[in-house]
């Protein structure tokens, strides 16, 4: 009984079929939450030493490679 309770919710969030698309969306709703609140601090010209320089350069790459997927 129990056994074949979790069969079917294994296969029911493994093997379940569908659009992508709602995934797609909150994936850029992500990025752009995260760009609102994070953007400030990340800003390029503000501290140009190297750790702060690479960190935002890294936050802004990786971040617009999520948002385009």
């Amino acid at each position: 009984m129990v056994g074949s309770m979790w069969r079917k919710c294994v296969d029911f969030m493994l093997y379940q079929e569908g659009s992508t698309r709602p995934a797609a969306l909150m994936r850029i709703g992500l990025v752009l939450l995260v760009w609102t609140r994070y953007a400030d601090d990340f800003l390029l010209f503000r501290n140009l030493e190297t750790y702060y320089l690479l960190h935002g350069v890294g936050f802004y790459v990786f971040t617009t490679l999520l948002f385009f997927g």
